[in-house]
């Protein structure tokens, strides 16, 4: 899913659980390469500290991840393992 040409109205996230995602694959030998092509996103996106990317590619990364590493619950995992600190909520 490549982003339209004009993505400034589209919604945005900072990339934490797509990286989270990544690291995973690789941590299980998975080729990140494909899902990057997929998605329009990059190996530098995701480890930008300051980038925004698209929603809709984050959310069909972590999709495309969870069916690569054959686990549905991927995201929820990811999400659930993140310390809310790591990406500047205080609780």
């Amino acid at each position: 899913m490549k982003a339209p040409g004009n993505t400034r109205a589209l919604p945005t996230a900072m990339p934490f659980l797509c990286k989270a995602a990544a690291k995973r694959m690789v941590e299980k030998g998975v080729p990140l390469e494909p899902l990057l092509e997929a998605t329009g996103l990059s190996l530098a996106l995701l480890t930008d500290e300051d980038a925004r990317i698209p929603s809709a590619a984050s959310v069909h990364f972590v999709t495309l991840a969870a069916q690569a590493l054959q686990n549905p619950r991927l995201g929820g995992e990811l999400a659930g393992a993140m310390d809310l600190r790591e990406i500047g909520l205080p609780y």
